[in-house]
């Protein structure tokens, strides 16, 4: 039996045991308090010119994060192409992550959108 998921020596199989010290819980507490610096610590991107990459946010993509948690519904007015679905996707990843019971739809105007979208918080993972 395989000690990792799906073969991917990054995720751990289920029911196997980890071993925490004090930096390993320090380091998940800060992640679960600031969604900041979990996305940029460890949430990954493909780069069309770097390929796999950490997540680099720009101050305005904070800024959707910090509006997201302060208030329960969110429109935005944004131009095309300036990463709002990535943003979304990495703080879902982290609501998910971080949160007992929670439960995450994702909607879009075609299936392969929707599947497309959450193709993106599997890489993330």
């Amino acid at each position: 039996m395989s000690h990792y998921y799906n073969n991917n020596i990054n995720l751990k199989a289920i029911n196997v045991p980890i071993q925490w010290d004090i930096e390993k819980v320090k380091e998940f507490k800060k992640c679960s308090e600031d969604q900041i610096y979990f996305i940029k610590t460890y949430c990954k991107v493909v780069h069309v010119d770097h390929g796999l990459m950490n997540f680099g946010l720009w101050p305005f993509q904070e800024n959707m994060i910090n509006t997201f948690e302060q208030n329960r519904f969110v429109i935005s007015k944004m131009p095309r192409q300036v990463g709002k679905t990535t943003t979304v996707c990495a703080y879902i990843l982290h609501k998910m992550l971080f949160n007992q019971n929670y439960q995450v739809a994702i909607l879009a105007n075609k299936d392969a959108q929707a599947r497309e979208i959450l193709s993106r918080v599997k890489l993330m993972f």
